[in-house]
């Protein structure tokens, strides 16, 4: 199962992230969580790589 989408489709919570404040919750996010496309430097994928395996 894709380790990305199996705690969705799960519908376990994975983080305490919904409890943050917007700003708290922006200024938290890794790259893999933001919204810009871009390359990563520490690995080559794309910032909006999630680790889907689907």
């Amino acid at each position: 199962i894709c380790p990305y989408h199996s705690p969705i489709l799960q519908m376990t919570q994975t983080d305490s992230a919904q409890r943050l404040s917007p700003m708290d919750r922006f200024l938290g996010e890794g790259v893999a969580e933001q919204s810009a496309v871009f390359r990563r430097p520490d690995n080559g994928e794309l910032s909006t790589s999630k680790g889907c395996l689907c």
